[in-house]
């Protein structure tokens, strides 16, 4: 009974001994299937504790493997720019638009024959512009993966304004003043897994000016204007023009950035110290492929960290009808 008894007191006093506030390690289990439906909800379920978890998809900018490694290669690159409209007849913009286009076979020579001789292709759908004048629109973002040539082969960009001469019973009488047409911000850019990177920003792009008939009857003043010492190219000319009036603006010669530093890849947190234990977590893969998807579970402290990492392949297939679904992988 003695023995018993010392037993015992051992036993609760090592109990009472042990520090609640230790460093413990974490755990973690997760279940989910392997094959599923590009643009499909997948549900993982999860079972275990841990203080803080992450989430890594397995796609370009949250791929596990390049967590402490630089991803080197060629980022998405865009292109984005805004648009302002001013000193116009409102409700009767002249011009109405400035068509946006793009060449791989203009020969750099900044003439009307030989912007003629090549071949543009519209991309004016692509953008958000302003639909009359007093208006400042963002144009949005364009990805020129399509149309950079991976060669190296240089593109060509170009804005096209047309202005119709001044007519006084235009606009119900108003008359159609011309509206001048401003883009800022026009920036080409890489985006990466760390944020855009600048490939060209206005200056650098080349803006070159051709000036077609009716532009000999605008004072030098009044001629459009490109981002030489501010970051603008200004369409403009006389308010009440007496002939049509047509200037095109074409960039230097663009082409695609080269392998740059895109940083390392980040995993996503889906839950703090301070959140309940996540049992159900869903994601949406939209491209089909084959992607490492990572759960990284950490309990930090004064003591340092711990770890536990959980990996398990997701066979992302073009919906084309219905799968037959494997048993969930268990880790």
């Amino acid at each position: 009974m003695k023995r018993t008894t010392i037993l015992l007191s051992t036993l609760l006093l090592l109990a009472a001994c042990e520090d609640p506030y230790a460093l413990r390690q974490p755990t973690l289990e997760v279940t989910a299937p392997e094959t599923v439906k590009a643009g499909q909800k997948v549900e993982f379920s999860l079972e275990g504790e841990q203080d803080i978890l992450a989430f890594w998809s397995g796609e370009p900018g949250s791929d596990y493997t390049y967590r402490d490694t630089d991803r080197i290669g060629a980022g998405d690159t865009k292109i984005t720019f805004s648009v302002t409209t001013s000193s116009g007849t409102a409700g009767y913009p002249n011009p109405a638009t400035v068509p946006f286009s793009w060449s791989s076979d203009f020969s750099g020579e900044y003439t009307e024959a030989a912007m003629a001789a090549a071949t543009w292709h519209d991309i004016t759908g692509e953008f958000a512009w302003p639909t009359d004048v007093g208006q400042t629109v963002p144009a949005g973002e364009l990805s020129l993966n399509d149309i950079l040539p991976a060669d190296g082969t240089p593109v060509y960009f170009r804005l096209y304004y047309h202005v119709a001469a001044f007519n006084a019973t235009a606009a119900g009488g108003a008359g159609n003043g011309r509206t001048q047409w401003q883009f800022t911000n026009m920036n080409i850019f890489c985006e990466t897994p760390a944020g855009p990177v600048t490939a060209y920003d206005i200056y650098d792009q080349g803006w070159q000016l051709i000036l077609g008939a009716g532009c000999e009857t605008i004072p030098t003043a009044n001629l459009p204007a490109l981002p030489a010492t501010s970051a603008r190219i200004l369409f403009r000319s006389q308010f009440k023009p007496a002939v049509d009036l047509n200037v095109w603006a074409i960039s230097g010669a663009i082409q695609r950035p080269g392998e740059m530093n895109l940083g390392r890849d980040k995993g996503v947190g889906i839950k703090s110290i301070a959140d309940p234990q996540m049992r159900k977590y869903y994601y949406t893969w939209n491209t089909p492929g084959t992607y490492k998807v990572v759960f990284v579970g950490t309990n930090a402290g004064v003591e340092g960290r711990k770890e536990v990492v959980r990996e398990i392949t997701i066979n992302v297939v073009q919906d084309s009808g219905n799968i037959t679904g494997p048993v969930p992988a268990e880790w």
